[in-house]
């Protein structure tokens, strides 16, 4: 396996980046951070298309490329593409509502990233509520970073519902710390699953008691009924 970091690119060297990696099967791990891709349009486009080649690749960081909404559509075309890629690191690219709708069609159309971190995105409650619905239709993703996207208590609903898939077997985790007031820490299964038992227990115990509340009026009115003597 192979793992390469590259800070830096020019149009030169991202040509040369994405005929390797389309040609190799070793690479496992690509770490593009902070290397200005938004920037060049272009370059990240011939760059993603190649990278979708890429069948061995299982790491992806791009975060600080200021890849803005544009950007984050050209590298969620190619990952949706790619069977490989696992973990999907994203942060701090400013990608906003409509970045986040492309990241809810790569929700539904990708079921092989495990991992998504996009903190920092400013992708707002409507980018969340976006990405929320993609994931109802989602049986990968387990973890999900959405921390400092200014998301508000509006998005409690869509986010609650997007973790609570029962068949899947799994935990799912969303994290949404430091977002607008309202908003929870975290979002999971397991504490929706917990949510959810709670509220049927709580209906099942108030539909036993309305049932032994009747049952206890017929008793009385049958006792009552009882000691009724009847007339000569």
């Amino acid at each position: 396996p192979l793992q390469l970091r590259i800070n830096k690119l020019d149009a030169l060297q991202a040509t040369f980046l994405g005929a390797f990696l389309s040609r190799s099967s070793l690479v496992t791990y690509l770490n593009v951070r902070g290397a200005s891709l938004g920037q060049s349009p272009s370059m990240l486009g011939r760059l993603m298309k190649e990278l979708g080649s890429c069948s061995s690749l299982q790491h992806l960081d791009l975060s600080e490329n200021g890849l803005g909404s544009e950007g984050m559509q050209a590298v969620c075309e190619a990952v949706a593409e790619s069977d490989s890629i696992q973990e999907l690191v994203l942060s701090d690219n400013h990608v906003g509502r409509m970045g986040a709708a492309c990241l809810g069609d790569l929700c539904r159309q990708n079921q092989s990233v495990r991992k998504m971190d996009l903190s920092n995105n400013s992708v707002g409650t409507e980018g969340a509520i976006y990405i929320a619905a993609g994931l109802l239709e989602n049986h990968a993703l387990m973890s999900l970073n959405l921390e400092l996207n200014s998301i508000g208590a509006d998005a409690k609903q869509m986010l609650t519902a997007a973790v609570l898939i029962e068949e899947l077997g799994f935990n799912r985790v969303i994290d949404t710390k430091l977002n607008r007031q309202g908003c929870p820490n975290q979002f999971s299964t397991v504490a929706a699953t917990e949510a959810k038992e709670a509220k049927e227990a709580k209906e099942a115990a108030k539909e036993e008691e309305a049932l032994l509340g009747a049952e206890r009026s017929g008793a009385k009115r049958k006792t009552l009924l009882g000691k009724l003597q009847p007339l000569d």
